[in-house]
């Protein structure tokens, strides 16, 4: 049983006169009146629920998934003189559905997206900033005589502030949605959803609690030394279909409860809980037990081989979730209205809890789907009915081909008593066992023992029992060939037919997993965005939505994959890759990883890509600036040398002509 954690302290709850007459409460209900409101109400829906057949067709289920007869039909088999032999046709198109959707729903990468909406709200002051860079380029865009331009100039300008609209809405929306998986994985939400599926595959109806807000204790490390830690967590759980009582509009619902007296002992001091009822609950276990323990409990402890003993440190309780009349609940909650919403919880007849539901849209914490929906109906069509059929002509098909095959095994003798000389036992036949026999008085010459066979109708009945193998996989819609049950001939004897053949006949798979997706996943994390943005620091604006990716992983999954593939060469050109960009190149790259369970590390993320092309830009530059020089440095050396050589020719000159004068001069001298 997990905790329930509420921040609201309402006192001790007392009943008041006024609503004791309201509320027939009968010699068997207690004197406080919202106990005896919330009981009154439980017992009509356990009564509604026993009375429908709810009840018998949740427990029929489990039985034909754990291979048993009821005690009617194995009365009848045992009279039959038959073996209760049981075929796991249902256990086994059970655990294949329970695979199959798992696969698709608890694989590498989460069943859900977040979005925003199509129209994001983003914070006013962002916006404003973004819309005034827009207006100043629109006022910036050319007016003229060419309107065609100037119009298509204003329309990209338009289609790019709603891009950057939804690119800022989406950037901060990242960390919420990481929060939120963060919260999911800590409240064990996936195992939650595995246990769920496993109910799923079983019963009429799967239920799936959360979130609970719980007490969790954690091991953590501090300089080197482990450290308990209690933390709050919002927890999941499945739920029992037998300890669930919805009424018939689905607007209240009741659990049954089972908490230990250690679950009871850690409510002690948290606001909310009344802590007489809770002392007096773990000082005398026994009685509260006894006021709620009904045929239910004992067939839960059947199914689970606990016995048939009662847990005398074992209380019992009530969760309600729906609405109470506000007279019943006189002044102890104020709220306005006559019907007041509000979640009660009842260890036997006190009340332990009372408090509003502060949800804005009134939800409560449960959530469910059924294989075979009903229409009106909260509980569903399990699959084990859906087959039920199938499976008892294949098990009683199966009774006559043992009883068939013991009587065939071996020879019938027919024995003339009177005939026998010694009086042996009949019974004892072996080999080389002599028989005394007398001769016939009336001279006739039959024999005294005669020995024959019954004939083996086993191939008759393989065949009958085939046949309604095959019924079950078009019943069901859950062929064995889906998972790998039998050999498939024609289409189904390629790898590309069976791939055909299981696209094919998974279409009721996709209705059940489209079911989960509406009835679980799209409501769950909807509740889990709205109590993580209540404790979260961030500043979010706007609406969101939840995008189930489960039917749709399954529908579309492949194609999707074939589609990115072919997308992928047919812009491996440089005109598209121009248009593409390396950002947006990169973007189908990481999708295709995700496709192939490859991380997403391996292409480089935005930020990386930018540094890497700053990098290859910083590069190519410098390269350009080296073969600049190469080219204009030797430019510079030859005209520096042409200049060198041009100086060196004049000095030469001028020293040739210096050299002239002095001898010119040497000569006037003599």
């Amino acid at each position: 049983m997990t905790m329930m954690i509420d921040d609201q302290s309402l006192g001790n709850l007392k009943g008041t006169e006024e609503v004791q007459e309201i509320v027939d409460k009968g010699p068997e209900l207690p004197e406080d009146a919202v106990a005896a409101y919330i009981l009154k109400r439980y017992r009509q829906f356990d009564d509604d629920k026993n009375t429908s057949g709810a009840e018998q067709e949740i427990i029929n289920s489990l039985a034909a998934f754990n291979l048993e007869y009821s005690e009617e039909d194995l009365q009848k088999i045992a009279a039959e003189g038959s073996s209760p032999i049981y075929i796991g046709l249902t256990a086994t198109k059970a655990r294949a559905l329970s695979a199959f959707i798992k696969d698709i729903l608890l694989s590498s990468t989460k069943p859900y997206d977040i979005q925003p909406t199509k129209i994001p709200s983003i914070p006013k002051k962002v916006e404003d900033q973004v819309v005034k860079y827009f207006e100043k380029q629109m006022e910036a865009v050319a007016t003229g005589e060419d309107l065609k331009k100037t119009n298509e100039a204003k329309r990209d300008m338009e289609l790019s502030l709603i891009e950057e609209i939804n690119a800022i809405a989406k950037h901060e929306f990242t960390k919420i949605e990481a929060e939120i998986e963060d919260n999911l994985q800590e409240g064990s939400f996936y195992s939650a959803l595995s246990d769920f599926i496993d109910d799923f595959a079983i019963y009429p109806t799967a239920i799936l609690k959360g979130p609970i807000v719980t007490k969790k204790n954690k091991l953590t490390w501090m300089d080197g030394a482990p450290v308990l830690k209690e933390e709050f967590v919002f927890f999941n759980r499945r739920v029992n279909p037998l300890d669930f009582y919805p009424s018939p509009d689905k607007a209240t619902f009741v659990e049954k409860l089972r908490f230990s007296l250690e679950e009871l002992s850690q409510l002690e001091g948290i606001p909310g809980y009344d802590i007489e009822v809770i002392r007096e609950a773990i000082d005398s276990p026994q009685g509260t037990q006894n006021s709620l323990f009904t045929r239910v409990d004992q067939t839960i402890r059947d199914q689970e081989m606990q016995g048939g003993l009662e847990y005398e440190e074992e209380v019992h309780g009530i969760h309600w979730h729906g609405a109470i009349p506000a007279s019943v609940l006189g002044e102890r909650v104020a709220a306005k209205g006559t019907i007041v919403n509000v979640e009660a919880i009842l260890i036997g007849d006190k009340v332990l809890k009372l408090s509003l539901n502060t949800d804005p849209l009134g939800r409560s914490p449960y959530y469910w789907s059924s294989f075979q929906t009903k229409p009106g109906s909260f509980w569903g069509t399990s699959l084990a009915k859906v087959i039920n059929p199938e499976q008892r002509l294949c098990n009683a098909t199966v009774r006559a081909l043992a009883l068939n095959l013991g009587l065939s095994a071996s020879p019938q003798a027919m024995i003339t008593i009177d005939r026998l000389a010694d009086n042996g036992d009949i019974d004892e036949i072996y080999g080389g066992k002599i028989w005394q026999v007398k001769s016939d008085p009336a001279g006739n010459s039959g024999k005294p023992i005669e020995f024959f066979n019954i004939p083996s109708n086993a191939n008759e009945l393989l065949g009958v029992f085939n046949r309604f193998m095959e019924l079950a996989d078009d019943t069901s819609g859950i062929p064995r060939y889906t998972y790998g049950g039998s050999n498939t001939q024609g289409a189904g004897a390629t790898s590309s037919g069976l791939a055909m053949l299981i696209e094919s006949a998974t279409k009721t798979i996709k209705q059940a997993v489209r079911g989960i997706d509406q009835g679980v996943l799209v409501p769950r994390i909807e509740t889990e965005f709205y109590v993580t943005m209540l404790k979260s620091k961030s500043k979010y604006t706007g609406d969101i939505t939840v995008v189930a990716k489960g039917s749709q992983a399954l529908t579309n999954k492949a194609a999707e994959s074939l589609k990115r593939n072919e997308f992928l060469q047919a812009t491996a050109n440089q005109i598209d890759q121009q248009i593409m960009g390396p950002e947006g190149r990169a973007l189908l790259l990481r999708e295709m990883a995700v496709d192939m369970n490859l991380p997403e590390a391996i292409v480089p993320n935005r930020m990386q890509l930018k540094t890497k092309q700053e990098g290859e830009a910083k590069s190519a530059q410098a390269n350009q600036e080296l073969e600049k020089m190469k080219i204009n440095v030797p430019l510079e050396v030859a005209k520096l040398q042409g200049e060198y050589a041009n100086k060196g020719q004049g000095i030469v000159a001028q020293t040739k002509d210096m050299e002239a004068q002095v001898d010119k001069l040497e000569n006037d001298q003599d």
